[in-house]
């Protein structure tokens, strides 16, 4: 009886969008708990790094992730989606040198990651960008564009 007078309370006094949207705030998002990796990026945190590829991984969707090995760390290097590399005739190799800039963040799971904005390959000095002067990503503006320099 008690807890039907309780349900009756809350419905009758507009609590219940209320209890609801305190239920959200605190279940954790699907979308957080799939993927720790950001979209957004902050030029406020900007570095660049080289060093050597140590490993290529990709989920079953999203952006191309290299593990980096830079100046005694490890960090996830999160260029763009596989297609967008193809595209642009970008292919990457296990111990090959790179120099990387971007965004920089921890993530939940202790890794650190950079939000690559561009990167140079070394010792050939090939050069592509992945973001625009706003930091947005250019392979949202359409498949056909080219963005290689170097």
């Amino acid at each position: 009886m008690k807890s039907r007078v309780m349900r009756s309370t809350i419905a009758t006094t507009g609590l219940m969008p209320l209890c609801l949207i305190l239920i959200a705030l605190f279940l954790p998002s699907a979308t957080h708990a799939g993927s720790d990796v950001k979209e957004g990026y902050d030029e406020n945190t900007e570095i660049t790094i080289k060093g050597r590829i140590a490993g290529i991984s990709r989920g079953e969707r999203g952006p191309l992730i290299l593990s980096l090995e830079a100046s005694g760390k490890t960090y996830a290097v999160i260029t763009s989606p596989p297609w967008y590399l193809l595209q642009e005739d970008v292919r990457f190799t296990v111990g090959q040198e790179l120099e990387v800039t971007g965004s920089k963040y921890f993530g939940g799971d202790g890794n650190i990651y950079v939000i690559a904005a561009r990167f140079r390959m070394l010792p050939s000095g090939k050069e592509m960008l992945l973001r625009d002067n706003d930091y947005k990503p250019l392979w949202g503006r359409g498949r056909n564009m080219k963005n290689r320099r170097g």
